[in-house]
């Protein structure tokens, strides 16, 4: 990893992007049409995507 002008939260941002990818994928395949409505606490919004993630895999 290059860790050259390493910025945290662009870290933070750009896996909370990944994880809205791969919820919006996933729900595409199973046909799941989701309103994602964040958590106000920003440490809750990782853990809430990768939870409705888990219950789109398991519709599929």
């Amino acid at each position: 990893m290059n860790t050259v002008g390493y910025n945290p939260s662009e870290s933070a941002a750009e896996k909370l992007t990944q994880l809205e990818i791969a919820l919006d994928a996933l729900c595409k395949v199973a046909k799941r049409d989701i309103f994602v409505a964040y958590p106000h606490d920003n440490d809750a919004i990782a853990p809430y995507l990768i939870e409705e993630i888990k219950k789109t895999v398991e519709l599929l």
